[in-house]
């Protein structure tokens, strides 16, 4: 079965799936905002668009869409994961619940590669993408490692995040334990966030970690200057 590859095989696929799609021009107009959820990932990377006139691209406003195009033959862990709702969800194990995310993003990536190709040929502007991808698969596809940055938010910081959002209280009603619910919800997060801290430096990707101690617009000074500057390098304008 697909779903009992190792990971690595995953990020393997994704890969070589990512570079059928795009030419290495493509990916010299790409530049990755990715991290941990509530890092703050869409309003930085729409104040970076902005401010360079580059095109953005969030993940989360075409999630629907994919789930649309997603078949079990294709992505069978990312179709299976994206029927789950309430206590099939959110009452399983959390480290289980990990690792099914992480394959499913995974496969995920393959729908958000054919959206991002039709970005590119739609608008000449270099495009930001907005959303979570794994330093493994990431790393093996930048020009150079200026191309991207991560944020990574602090446990405590996505908690208190998560409580801003008014949709998470709809979230854990549609389950019979909503305060357990919760508890693995954070906990989820916590565990991905630490992961991917570790693999972070493992693939030597610029990031940061997001606790309240740097502000938004001092994050957004840091990323737009190092992606000019690697536009420029690229392109010599």
């Amino acid at each position: 079965m697909l779903e009992n590859r190792s990971l690595d095989n995953y990020f393997q696929s994704a890969v070589s799936f990512a570079k059928e799609y795009l030419s290495q021009k493509d990916l010299q107009r790409l530049f990755w905002i990715s991290g941990s959820t509530c890092a703050g990932k869409t309003t930085t990377s729409s104040l970076i668009a902005e401010r360079l006139n580059y095109n953005v691209y969030h993940c989360d406003e075409h999630e629907a869409q994919q789930r649309q195009r997603a078949s079990f033959d294709r992505h069978p862990s990312w179709f299976s994961y994206a029927q789950l709702t309430g206590d099939s969800l959110w009452l399983r194990p959390v480290v289980q619940h990990r690792a099914m995310e992480e394959k499913a993003c995974t496969e995920q990536f393959e729908l958000i590669v054919e959206d991002l190709a039709e970005c590119l040929k739609a608008d000449s502007r270099p495009l930001i993408y907005d959303g979570y991808v794994s330093p493994h698969i990431l790393v093996a596809l930048l020009p150079n490692k200026t191309h991207a940055y991560y944020l990574v938010a602090s446990e405590q910081f996505q908690r208190n995040f998560y409580k801003e959002r008014p949709w998470a209280k709809d979230v854990l009603a549609k389950t019979s334990n909503p305060e357990q619910a919760w508890d693995n919800w954070m906990q989820r997060d916590s565990l991905g966030a630490r992961s991917l801290e570790s693999d972070l430096r493992r693939t030597g990707l610029n990031w940061m970690l997001v606790a309240g101690a740097v502000s938004l617009e001092a994050t957004v000074d840091l990323i737009a200057t190092q992606f000019a500057r690697a536009h420029q390098s690229d392109f010599g304008v």
